[in-house]
């Protein structure tokens, strides 16, 4: 079972800044899907493109739901952006400031890459998929965010299991780095349907919180 630590990982460990990364990842779709709706709503209000009249507001009616989803993604990664993973003989750390959990390599089935093709920019998706061997804590303070319900790795094991939707340039460190500490466990990539990678369950995880 994961554990938190005062401690950091060890001195050799394979490191990702995968806050920062992730962020820099989603940044420019975010700011495409914001920008329209704010220039859109300044002509309005300004009149600066010559056009008067309901039609720039109207226009901004269609725009706010692209501006608010590009707000929601910002906001999903800028909450994550001090995050680090760290991968060493112990397990996958995810450390935030001076404090870090471990998910023990003697605690998972297996650990591998999933990934679908993509509608953006960026051509495939990629996800680093940690199957645990048996129960995990959904509500774990720093690991919460990870846990997705999804197809055992095999028969007989639980749904839930960590997974870490990978920015760019991340996937092959992390792999190799897998593959060196923990080969026994590696079961490669796998290709999945569009739209797998879900979302955390933070409606969940506030009420679960909340009723103690």
């Amino acid at each position: 079972m994961p554990t938190v630590h005062a401690h950091a990982p060890a001195p050799d460990a394979t490191v990702v800044r995968y806050g920062i990364r992730r962020l820099l990842t989603v940044l420019p779709g975010s700011l495409l899907l914001i920008a329209p709706a704010v220039l859109d709503l300044y002509a309005a209000v300004t009149g600066s493109n010559g056009v008067h009249g309901p039609g720039p507001w109207l226009a901004l009616l269609l725009l706010v739901p692209l501006a608010a989803l590009g707000a929601l993604m910002l906001r999903v990664v800028w909450v994550d952006r001090d995050v680090t993973i760290a991968l060493d003989s112990t397990g996958l750390w995810s450390v935030r400031g001076k404090t870090g959990a471990v998910i023990p390599w003697d605690s998972l089935a297996g650990v591998g890459l999933h990934w679908s093709k993509s509608t953006g920019l960026v051509g495939k998706h990629h996800t680093f998929e940690l199957c645990p061997l048996g129960p995990i804590d959904r509500d774990h303070p720093l690991l919460w965010h990870l846990v997705r319900d999804d197809t055992p790795l095999r028969p007989g094991l639980p749904r839930l299991r960590y997974r870490l939707q990978l920015p760019l340039f991340t996937r092959r460190p992390l792999a190799r780095a897998v593959q060196r500490l923990a080969p026994q466990l590696w079961f490669g990539d796998q290709r999945r349907e569009y739209g797998y990678r879900g979302l955390p369950d933070a409606s969940g995880h506030a009420e679960r919180l909340r009723d103690g």
